[in-house]
């Protein structure tokens, strides 16, 4: 192929005549009309069609048809890659699977060292359910390569949102990994920014995820081993060996650690207190026992009974009888079973 170079052109452009400026039109030559027509039939008879003369689609449909054939059964995406700092644009195809997508390019990328730095945008058509899905830009010269997010933190399932989304990887030669710049949870999930060992409430039945009720159940060292290195067995050794303990939050309340300032003094971390009110005290008037006994009854939550008043004369040597006392604070306030305030019930869990 080459542009036109017929007598009348200007830099290879075509041109119309133009007699006020004594120019010609641009001559069609039938080397250059030869050139194009070759060109455009070796495109059609390349995707496998035949020359039709009745038919000006045939371009197109070849091309359709020969970008449709390099996506076999099974492909997860097909994406527009544009690579490096040129914005060259090159279909390219994705094949594989969510968790080990491969690629084909064109022009192909031949190397990773001259990849370092490139971006790759891939449309995909499914979400990864592993938290290290591969990537290769060229199957089989270059080798699958693990997609992480920012940090070289890993993925979790997800962050390849699906269908229609599109991923932004850019190679990282230090790393030797392919970074998924726009991961669909953020590059580091609010969850992951809660510290191990952080207790919360929570306003369902369920632990979230990331999350265990604090329930004192005894749990396995190993399976939570992060959180077996924040708490320890501050909250129950298990079995001593393989399992420890959560606290064990069920209708409790919290009270800081007071932490030598001498206000709760004598008490461990995680340790547990028992309900208790400030002593209460008081006392009851004279009782006058004279020509005439009298006394003021009780107020309150102090009440009598059996009171006597005796006789009224006072030679007799006639006492009153006995009198009795009683308390009983629920004459004046709510009482129940235990100290408490008013309150909310809410699940508390730990984060592991």
């Amino acid at each position: 192929m080459h542009k036109i170079d017929g007598a009348g052109h200007l830099n290879n452009m075509f041109v119309w005549e133009d007699p006020l400026l004594n120019r010609p039109p641009t001559e069609i030559t039938a080397e250059w009309l030869n050139a194009v027509q070759i060109e455009l039939a070796t495109v059609i008879e390349w995707a496998g069609f035949a020359l039709n003369k009745s038919s000006n689609g045939q371009l197109l449909q070849s091309l359709q048809a020969k970008f449709a054939s390099l996506a076999p059964e099974g492909d997860y995406a097909v994406k527009l890659a544009v690579q490096g700092d040129n914005y060259k644009a090159a279909v390219a195809d994705v094949v594989g699977a969510p968790d080990a997508i491969v690629a084909e390019f064109v022009p192909d990328i031949a190397s990773l060292v001259a990849a370092h730095g490139m971006t790759l945008y891939v449309r995909a058509l499914a979400a990864n359910a592993t938290t290290t899905p591969t990537f290769t830009p060229n199957n089989g010269t270059i080798a699958h390569k693990t997609i992480v997010k920012g940090n070289n933190l890993p993925l979790v399932a997800g962050d390849i949102a699906g269908a229609g989304f599109w991923l932004e990887l850019r190679y990282d030669l230090t790393l030797d990994k392919w970074v998924l710049m726009n991961p669909a949870t953020g590059v580091v999930p609010l969850v992951d920014q809660v510290p191990v060992g952080t207790v919360s409430y929570f306003s369902s039945a369920t632990a979230p995820s990331g999350w265990l009720k604090a329930n004192g159940a005894a749990i396995s060292r190993t399976a939570y081993a992060t959180l077996f290195s924040a708490i320890g067995v501050t909250f129950g050794a298990g079995d001593g060996a393989s399992t420890f303990g959560l606290p064990d939050l069920r209708g409790e309340f919290i009270r800081g650690f007071d932490d030598a300032r001498g206000i709760d003094a004598g008490r461990s971390l995680g340790s547990a207190q028992g309900d208790a009110i400030r002593n209460i005290t008081g006392s009851v008037g004279s009782l006058v026992i004279g020509s005439r006994n009298s006394f003021t009854g009780g107020s309150g939550a102090f009440a009598t009974s059996n009171f006597n008043n005796g006789a009224a004369d006072s030679q007799a040597g006639s006492y009153g009888g006995a009198t009795s006392f009683s308390f009983d604070a629920s004459r004046q306030v709510p009482t129940a079973h235990e100290a408490r305030p008013r309150n909310i019930a809410l699940l508390a869990c730990i984060k592991y």
